[in-house]
C-alpha cells in the first residue's frame, strides 16, 4: 500500500490579506485636503496659485499637487507617543515610500523624497534621499515610487521626519505640478516563512501569530498560534502576524504531495527533498545508521547508480538524469532497514 509522508512546499504567488499595520503619517494621500503637512507658503496670490492643492488620483480619488514654483510638505512624527523607547532602541525596520508622477500636459515635472530618523535632541540617525531641488527626480505621465527601508541605524530613535517636494516646469500659473500620493511610513513586519521538510515557521520574532487556511477564505485554523505550524493536509497556508500593534499577513504557501513510500520499514523512516527536483537532493534518515547503500534506479527498476557510505543520518546525491520519474532505495545496516521513495525531476 502506497503510504503518502512527505510535502513539497512550494512558494506560491502572493494572496495575503489586507494589511492592517499603521501607516505612521497624518492625511498621507490628500483624501483631508489640503492639511496634516508644513506647506511652503504660497506664492503671491491665490489666483495666481497656491503651493500645494488636490488633484484627482486613482488612489484613494486625491493626491497632492505641486505649483509653479518648487514647493514642499514635510511632517515630523513622534513616535514615543505610541511605542515604547525599548522597542524603539531595537532598531526595528521602517519602511517609507510615497507615488509621484507628472502632471497634464507635459509630464516632466521635477520631484524629490526626504526621510530622516531622529533621536531625542533631532540628531539624524539615519536617511534616505531620493532627488532634491538642485538634482531633481523628473517624472512623467506614469504613476511612480520613490521607497526605502531603514534598517541597523543604531538605538535611540524618537522621531521620523518626511519631506517631499516638486515643482511645474512649464510654470503656469495654477498648480500643474507634482502630483503626490500613497506616502507611507511603516514599521516593517518580517513576513517571510521558512519552510523544512513539513514545517513552516514564521520568521517574525517575539510576535503573535494565527495560521490560516488560504483556500477556505484565510479562515483561521483553530488552536494554530505558534511561530511553527506542521500541516497534515496538502493546502495553501499563510500566517497572520501580529508585533507591536502592526497585523500583517503573510503570502500563502503552497503544499503539494509528490513523494510516496512504496516500501518502508519500521525503522527506516526516510524522506526526500525538494520534490521535485532540478536534480541536487537530500536524504534525511531520520536517525544516524552505519553501512548505508543508497541506489537510483529508473521507474523501470534499472540501476543507474550505486553509493556506500559507513555511516549517514543526512546526505546528499545529485540525479544526473534527464527529467523524469526515478526510484531511490536505501538499506541500512545488518538488518536491511529499508525504503524505497519516488523523485520526480
Amino acid at each position: 500500500m502506497i503510504k503518502q509522508l512527505l510535502f513539497c512546499l512550494l512558494l506560491a504567488p502572493t494572496l495575503s490579506a489586507q494589511t492592517q499595520c499603521n501607516n505612521l503619517l497624518k492625511n498621507p494621500g490628500a483624501e483631508e485636503g489640503v492639511t496634516g503637512w508644513t506647506f511652503s507658503s504660497h506664492i503671491g496670490n491665490q489666483h495666481e496659485g497656491y503651493q500645494y492643492d488636490t488633484n484627482w488620483s486613482p488612489f484613494g480619488e486625491k493626491a497632492f499637487v505641486a505649483s509653479h514654483a518648487w514647493s514642499t510638505k514635510s511632517q515630523e512624527i513622534d513616535l514615543t507617543t505610541n511605542h515604547s523607547k525599548d522597542y524603539l532602541d531595537s532598531e526595528p525596520e521602517i519602511y517609507v515610500q510615497e507615488m509621484y508622477k507628472g502632471h497634464h500636459p507635459q509630464y516632466n515635472d521635477e520631484y524629490s523624497f526626504y526621510v530622516e530618523l531622529r533621536d531625542s535632541l533631532k540628531n539624524v540617525l539615519a536617511y534616505f534621499e531620493d532627488g532634491s531641488q538642485q538634482y531633481p527626480i523628473i517624472a512623467n505621465s506614469t504613476w511612480q515610487i520613490s521607497n526605502h527601508t531603514f534598517s541597523s541605524y543604531g538605538p535611540g530613535l524618537r522621531y521620523i521626519f518626511v519631506r517631499s517636494g516638486g515643482k511645474d516646469v512649464e510654470g503656469w500659473s495654477g498648480n500643474f505640478g507634482t502630483d503626490m500620493d500613497q506616502a507611507e511610513v511603516k514599521f516593517f513586519t518580517n513576513k517571510s516563512i521558512t519552510v523544512s521538510r513539513t514545517t513552516l515557521r514564521s520568521n517574525a520574532e517575539n510576535a503573535t501569530y494565527q495560521w490560516l487556511d488560504c483556500d477556505n477564505n484565510f479562515e483561521t485554523i483553530p488552536n494554530e498560534t505558534n511561530q511553527s505550524y506542521t500541516p497534515a493536509n496538502n493546502r495553501n497556508y499563510a500566517v497572520e502576524i501580529n508585533f507591536n500593534n502592526c497585523i500583517d499577513t503573510s503570502a500563502c504557501v503552497s503544499i503539494t504531495n509528490n513523494v510516496a513510500i512504496l516500501e518502508n520499514s519500521n525503522k527506516l523512516q526516510t524522506v526526500i527533498y525538494p520534490n521535485p527536483s532540478s536534480g541536487l537532493i537530500t536524504i534525511d534518515l531520520g536517525n544516524n545508521y552505519k553501512d548505508v547503500r543508497v541506489t537510483l534506479k529508473s521507474i523501470s527498476g534499472h540501476l543507474i547508480s550505486e553509493q556506500l557510505y559507513e555511516s549517514a543520518k543526512s546526505l546528499n546525491l545529485e540525479i544526473d538524469q534527464p527529467a523524469g520519474l526515478y526510484l531511490i532505495e536505501t538499506i541500512t545496516g545488518s538488518n536491511k532497514n529499508s525504503s524505497l521513495l519516488k523523485i520526480v525531476k
